[in-house]
């Protein structure tokens, strides 16, 4: 995994690791391990669900099918959670997806089938993809995507919550590669640790899914003990000098 190596703290007392990309790229499963181990080392962490999810619980369409209003609410909903998280004074939050890839894989993709004007389309990615981002995160954590078998992915994926479109993945994850380039030209002292898959043949099998798997959640290991570790150290030795 490769990362930056430094930035200035988000706001509040509690280090905020969001982990990013689209679909199937191995992101939640990863941050669940890195919850359990960051657990077993004593911290407090918070565990933030894809603000999807509860979207969907609530009755509201989802993916393909998605709305503005629906994409803004989670948007609102992520910024909310994190602040109620903020303030019961967590070690960590850790987040899956965040304000980044929610606006330019998701937000935007459906702003512009509804042609809304380019000038607010852009003004929103500035203030929600990106301003929101910098605002909530002290490092984040980018899966990049990689080509699936559109038949085999519709076996991959049992979450109904999830599309089983592989253009929709597709498209969504070239949207957020856009965004995270975006923001490291803009901002380069924030910390991107980026996942590469190291090949970019299509998987089509259990076998080589889970190949890729085991060598997303050992980058992402070694990421957490080599880089970020320190800096939840640094950010909690601020918070109890304050």
């Amino acid at each position: 995994m490769e990362s930056h190596k430094s930035k200035s703290f988000s706001e509040g007392g509690s280090y905020i690791l969001p982990f990013i990309g689209t679909e199937s790229t191995g992101k939640t499963i990863c941050l669940k391990n890195i919850l359990t181990y960051l657990e077993t080392l004593g911290y407090r962490v918070f565990y933030l669900d894809e603000g999807a999810r509860i979207a969907d619980m609530l009755g509201k369409a989802i993916n393909i099918g998605t709305s503005i209003a629906t994409q803004q609410w989670i948007l609102d909903d992520l910024e909310l959670q994190l602040q109620a998280a903020i303030h019961r004074g967590y070690d960590i939050i850790l987040t899956d997806r965040t304000f980044l890839d929610n606006t330019f894989g998701y937000w935007a993709r459906i702003a512009e089938s509804q042609s809304m004007p380019k000038d607010e389309i852009e003004e929103h990615l500035q203030v929600w993809g990106i301003d929101k981002t910098l605002e909530y995160a002290d490092a984040l954590f980018y899966y990049h995507s990689f080509p699936i078998n559109s038949q085999f992915m519709t076996k991959l994926i049992t979450d109904n919550q999830k599309s089983r479109d592989a253009e929709f993945r597709r498209d969504c994850g070239i949207r957020i590669d856009k965004g995270v380039v975006r923001l490291e030209q803009e901002h380069p002292e924030i910390i991107v640790a980026h996942n590469y898959p190291t090949f970019q043949s299509e998987i089509n099998s259990v076998a080589e899914w889970q190949s890729r798997l085991r060598m997303a959640i050992h980058s992402t290991y070694e990421t957490i003990d080599s880089v970020v570790l320190s800096q939840i150290e640094y950010k909690l030795e601020e918070r109890h000098n304050s």
